[in-house]
């Protein structure tokens, strides 16, 4: 409706600026009526009299068109109107349905999302109960493994070993001290060169042969975790050559 005011400032405007113009000729026409020449007077009155049927005319001509323009302004501004509302009626249910799609679809991204951090979690909560289960299966076997009655069982394990051992190597160290002794009083040229024996010679080198693998045996012996080491004193055990064992024996 702003071209309606607009059209109809425009035509008041024109208005006033006839009148003004028609007041400012009365006034002259008085003033000129004033002369005492009649036939001035009355020509002066019918030529104004004719100009102001003619600015009546012309303002009531103007009138009536500015009134059929704002008429056809009112219709066309009623039927922009009406189209809009229309298309408005049109569009809204378009837009509705549209707005309904994208909230689906909001929701949807939110349910995924959801669900994602849902077995996100549910993940690291299991794997952390299969690491605490792990890591409680390896306290307990360690627990068994390093308690006390373990570690003294092993260590009279090894002091049985070595107790055997040492008990073998001597055993064999008497044995052949008394072998040699034995052998020392017969003659020696008779042991070694009879050749008519299978065995020339070779019965009083095996013991020195047997002597010798049980010198380079070595004792293997259990690992010891440092917790170990610290409760109980090490043990060093050592093969004594049977050499020196036979002459102390001796």
């Amino acid at each position: 409706m702003g071209v309606c005011d607009w059209f109809k400032r425009r035509h008041n405007n024109k208005k006033k600026k006839e009148n003004m113009r028609l007041k400012f000729e009365d006034s002259i026409d008085s003033i000129g009526a004033k002369v005492t020449d009649p036939t001035v007077n009355k020509l002066k009155f019918l030529t104004s009299n004719n100009e102001y049927a003619a600015t009546r005319i012309q303002t009531a001509f103007r009138a009536y068109k500015a009134r059929k323009t704002l008429r056809l302004l009112k219709r066309i501004s009623r039927f922009q109107a009406f189209i809009a509302a229309d298309a408005f009626t049109k569009r809204a249910p378009t837009a509705l349905e549209r707005l309904h799609f994208w909230s689906k679809i909001q929701a949807e991204i939110s349910g995924r999302r959801l669900c994602k951090v849902a077995e996100g979690r549910m993940k690291q909560v299991k794997l952390q109960d299969h690491r605490l289960k792990v890591a409680s299966k390896l306290h307990k076997l360690e627990m068994k493994w390093w308690s006390r009655p373990m570690l003294k069982e092993i260590g009279l394990k090894t002091e049985q070993t070595e107790k055997a051992t040492n008990k073998h190597e001597r055993a064999l160290a008497y044995a052949f001290s008394h072998q040699w002794r034995a052998n020392s009083n017969r003659c020696f040229g008779q042991a070694y060169y009879d050749l008519s024996k299978e065995s020339w010679g070779w019965n009083w080198i095996e013991p020195w042969i047997v002597v010798y693998r049980l010198e380079g045996h070595v004792v293997i012996r259990p690992v010891v975790s440092p917790r170990a080491r610290k409760r109980e004193k090490p043990r060093v055990g050592v093969l004594s050559n049977m050499s020196k064992r036979v002459g102390f024996r001796k």
